[in-house]
């Protein structure tokens, strides 16, 4: 594949743009339409690729849903230009004249079969020689095209996007979700879809697993790394044989042609719909990993997507790996992991939303759930936080108690609630549900919440508090939940505290160096309204932290923040 030089493209001083704008002394724009030459419809998804005297790149767009393109050219430098899309025949064609200072064409597409496209053969003396390579040659230069749609539209039409990534920790090898941890993707930038994290050049000098530290990290191909030259060149491809579950699918095979001892490569095979003359997906295998753990299947997918307006993206993508040594906090929440010697692990990505400046916006067909939380008695819950456990996903009951939680990968889903009254420092109460999101599901049901009481009994451990609050001798008792955390809120679970009466006289302590637990909660139970006390708390590194608290209702709540101590 030719790169144009940077200097090059500077001396073309060519802007794309997808929307006329403004325009400098000289400058011309440059509109087109690309269609079917058959039935004259428009093509979206195609790429046009500006070139020069010379055929250096100057710059590239994507046609839209109405087979649209326009570009901004500063300078007499593009003398032609190219168009390829998946399914179709490349076409390059010389810029007309511009009328009226502007430049309009429309350039027409002959649609072939995929593997009739000709092309000069050129096998690696590594790999062997079978019948078929001319054809799955010819296959892979039509999906260079749609690779090629899917690198350019990262940069010539990004999307505000939501990531969500999950980690899907099974039952041994089989297929049985023990647990299930989301986060919102924050790795790289939020206007495009999933890449690789690593280049062609580095896969095929490194492998597909980095080892640094005793830390394994495996990695798959995507677009931009298929398209690559080098990948092309040094790994041997044919054409898959057909699959029942894949009508109208042609697939393009491709596995090294020789491997090292403990190295991880890949065997894959990218699937194209020749219907709609479209990427389907990618999947492969590692080659190389654990004999034991084949079983499962060690590997991974990528799904494309071509939306309406043009654009293709990655929607979506998974690893399954096997994995024996489960960390302190993944034994913690997955408990029957601990005693296993392997269990499988699936990490899976997946694209919620997108939203182009086109105005247009996509949704994936992910699950949903909607509650009404409410008391014992029926009455609503309004302010409660509902969070699913080791997520990112949370939501707030309105007036009415009333929430819905959208966007939900596929997977186990445990329900816990925050009153109102501990919302502030995010304490939360019993699991209180359980259930499986599936695409396109929606789970519609009533939760009913625990009353605060319950909760501040069991946390005090005493079973009879609930009903000594109803007491006329125990009217005046008041407790005191408490959570440390750093200015970003992450627990600080090191902490130490110490409870003292507000006596500026003659404090009398009440609670001296004790412990916070994992969230960074603390409590204390044996107070009573109207009373004030001084919470102490000290962590090694951070600078203390001293808060008055007025014991004004019951229970009485207060958040510490915790500041690295100054050096």
């Amino acid at each position: 594949m030719r790169r144009a030089s940077s200097a090059g493209i500077v001396a073309l001083l060519i802007a794309l743009a997808m929307a006329a704008g403004s325009h400098g002394a000289g400058a011309q724009s440059l509109r087109g339409t690309v269609r079917d030459s058959a039935s004259g419809l428009p093509i979206p998804g195609a790429v046009v690729t500006l070139l020069d005297s010379v055929g250096a790149v100057g710059g590239r767009t994507t046609t839209a849903d109405g087979g649209e393109f326009l570009a901004t050219l500063l300078g007499t430098g593009v003398r032609t230009v190219r168009v390829v899309r998946l399914g179709f025949r490349p076409r390059t064609v010389l810029v007309p004249e511009a009328r009226d200072g502007a430049i309009r064409m429309e350039v027409l597409l002959t649609s072939i079969p995929l593997s009739m496209q000709p092309v000069q053969v050129s096998a690696g003396p590594a790999c062997p020689r079978r019948a078929d390579r001319a054809r799955a040659m010819a296959v892979l230069e039509q999906a260079r095209a749609g690779l090629l749609a899917t690198v350019v539209a990262r940069s010539d039409k990004p999307a505000r996007m939501t990531r969500l990534r999950a980690t899907r920790f099974m039952d041994g090898f089989s297929e049985r979700i023990l647990h299930q941890r989301v986060r919102l993707d924050s790795s790289g930038m939020p206007f495009g879809s999933f890449g690789a994290a690593r280049s062609a050049a580095d896969f095929l000098r490194y492998g597909f697993r980095t080892d640094s530290a005793g830390l394994e990290q495996y990695y798959g191909p995507d677009a931009e790394v298929l398209l690559d030259d080098r990948f092309s060149s040094d790994y041997c491809f044919h054409l898959a044989g057909p699959v029942a579950a894949r009508p109208n699918q042609i697939g393009l095979a491709f596995r090294p042609p020789n491997r090292r001892d403990g190295r991880i490569d890949v065997d894959g095979t990218l699937w194209i719909d020749t219907v709609a003359r479209a990427l389907v997906d990618i999947e492969y295998r590692y080659l190389g990993t654990d004999p034991r753990a084949e079983t499962f299947r060690p590997g991974g997918r990528i799904w494309f997507r071509a939306m309406p307006n043009g654009v293709v993206v990655i929607e979506r993508w998974s690893i399954r790996l096997v994995s024996g040594q489960p960390s302190a906090g993944t034994a913690a929440s997955v408990p029957s992991l601990a005693s296993r010697s392997f269990y499988g692990v699936e990490v899976v990505g997946e694209l919620a939303r997108a939203t182009w400046d086109d105005g247009y916006t996509w949704l994936a067909p992910l699950g949903s759930l909607r509650l009404r939380v409410v008391r014992a008695d029926g009455r609503p819950v309004p302010g409660a936080v509902i969070r699913l456990s080791d997520t990112d996903y949370e939501a707030t009951a309105d007036a009415n108690g009333n929430l819905a939680i959208t966007d939900l990968v596929p997977g186990p889903y445990t329900v816990t609630t925050v009153d109102p009254e501990l919302a502030a420092i995010g304490i939360s109460a019993d699991t209180l549900l359980e259930f499986m999101a599936g695409r396109r599901r929606t789970i519609v049901t009533r939760l009913t919440a625990p009353e605060i009481t319950d909760y501040m009994g069991d946390r005090c451990r005493d079973d009879d508090f609930v009903a000594r609050l109803t007491d006329e001798r125990a009217a005046a008792r008041a407790s005191l939940f408490g959570r440390v955390s750093t200015v970003d809120g992450r627990p600080v679970t090191e902490a130490k505290w110490r409870l003292q009466t507000a006596d500026a006289r003659l404090p009398k302590t009440l609670v001296d160096d004790a412990d916070v637990d994992r969230n960074g909660v603390f409590h204390h139970c044996g107070l009573r309204l109207g009373d004030r006390v001084v919470v102490v708390v000290h962590a090694r590194g951070m600078a203390d932290a001293t808060v008055t608290v007025a014991m004004t209702k019951q229970p009485t709540v207060v958040a510490v923040e915790m500041r690295p101590r100054p050096r």
